[in-house]
């Protein structure tokens, strides 16, 4: 899958981007935001195995690398999950660095329009920690609409956390 403009392009994520994803996955900005066990060589290897696992037949599983089209550089993912009943999850993570949310939005908003385009999904899902405000606003400013608050039913850095579900559907023709 390939999608791009003038300012990003969203490409199969492939072995060679690996690299920059573990860079990304060690910064401190990072690290505040994601479980501690996540940015052990265990799981980036669990994406890789995801990565593979997108070739069957017919694929479920999109892991797509976020690249700026100015600089060419590795600025973060966007995952989208194709389920049953013409439903989908989408999820990203993202470097910290100025205008990369700007850049995910846009990517983000296109990705579910081109999952209600091409390949018959109704409705799109993205689940965020509620104190993740990037991920909230990348949600909200792509279109999607907050659909639930789980009260503190995920434990984070030593706190409980409100869990946020965003929902996009696909427009009447």
């Amino acid at each position: 899958m390939r999608i791009e403009n003038k300012r990003f392009i969203l490409r199969d994520f492939t072995i060679d981007d690996m690299s920059a994803y573990c860079d990304m996955k060690e910064s401190n900005h990072y690290r505040r935001r994601y479980d501690d066990n996540d940015y052990t060589l265990e799981k980036a290897s669990l994406l890789a195995e995801s990565y593979n696992a997108s070739f069957e037949e017919p694929m479920k599983k999109f892991v797509l690398a976020l690249i700026n089209a100015k600089t060419h550089r590795f600025i973060g993912i966007c995952e989208l999950t194709i389920e049953d009943n013409d439903e989908a999850v989408i999820e990203h993570i993202l470097r910290t660095e100025t205008g990369v949310a700007e850049i995910a939005t846009e990517a983000f908003a296109q990705l579910t329009n081109y999952a209600f385009r091409k390949m018959g999904v109704k409705c799109i899902y993205s689940s965020v920690i509620e104190g993740n405000r990037i991920a909230q606003r990348v949600c909200t400013d792509s279109g999607m609409s907050l659909a639930l608050k789980i009260i503190d039913n995920t434990f984070f850095k030593e706190k409980w956390w409100n869990t946020l579900v965003y929902q996009k559907y696909k427009m009447a023709a």
